[in-house]
């Protein structure tokens, strides 16, 4: 707890692999601090000292309120919470996606971004899941803004995702990949194929029509930042 101008901020530390010392508002007010591993109490106090006309600013427009834009993330609707501030950073938390922008980016391009790094560790970590049980050898892994399709396989190897599959549940992301997987194997939607991706995800029907629900809803949910 730190007090500025006679008001009590409450503030966590985050030592993450960093060169530098990021500070967020959560949409909670919040303070989250982001640094390198190594750096005092004191020093960090002394820090949001000289921060504090900015974050007093920030808790002011979260405690005014204000309807919050929504989008779909991994299956579930979060609300999004935006603050201008040094660096560009996004946070998650519960039903909160924090985005702190330095008003030199589109915000848009931004959580567009994040969610690319954040779908490449979610499909690489099931394809290294299935890779070997499946028998199968790729080339390259890309994530991609598409607007048309889910995903991809190229007869190179080449495996490309939508990024916008980040809004699905993650069951749902596993079965485009392993959709896509089988494709290694099968170069068509024949029998054969569809009968390699019952092998591996028994459920793909209600996959497959969780999309057919919600797919506009995820191909428009940049729009929506």
């Amino acid at each position: 707890m730190l007090s500025i101008n006679n008001k009590d901020i409450s503030f966590t530390v985050r030592v993450m692999k960093r060169k530098t010392i990021a500070i967020m508002v959560l949409s909670t007010g919040i303070v989250e601090v982001r640094c390198p591993k190594g750096v005092s109490n004191k020093y960090i106090e002394e820090l949001l000292k000289k921060k504090s006309q900015w974050i007093l600013k920030n808790i002011e427009d979260i405690n005014r309120g204000g309807k919050l834009e929504e989008v779909l993330f991994l299956g579930k609707y979060k609300k999004i919470h935006k603050i201008e501030g040094k660096e560009n950073l996004i946070s998650v938390e519960n039903s909160i996606i924090n985005i702190q922008y330095n008003g030199k980016i589109n915000i848009e391009e931004l959580f567009t971004n994040y969610s690319k790094e954040k779908l490449r560790h979610i499909v690489v970590e099931i394809i290294n899941n299935y890779k070997d049980i499946m028998g199968i050898n790729f080339n390259k892994v890309a994530m991609k803004n598409i607007k048309t399709r889910w995903g991809s396989c190229s007869s190179k190897g080449n495996l490309n995702f939508n990024v916008k599959l980040i809004g699905a549940p993650l069951d749902v992301i596993e079965y485009v990949v392993i959709h896509e997987l089988c494709h290694l194997i099968h170069m068509n939607h024949s029998k054969e194929f569809w009968r390699e991706v019952s092998k591996y995800c028994p459920g793909h029907k209600e996959k497959s029509h969780w999309l057919k629900v919600n797919g506009h809803i995820l191909m428009n949910m940049f729009s929506n930042i």
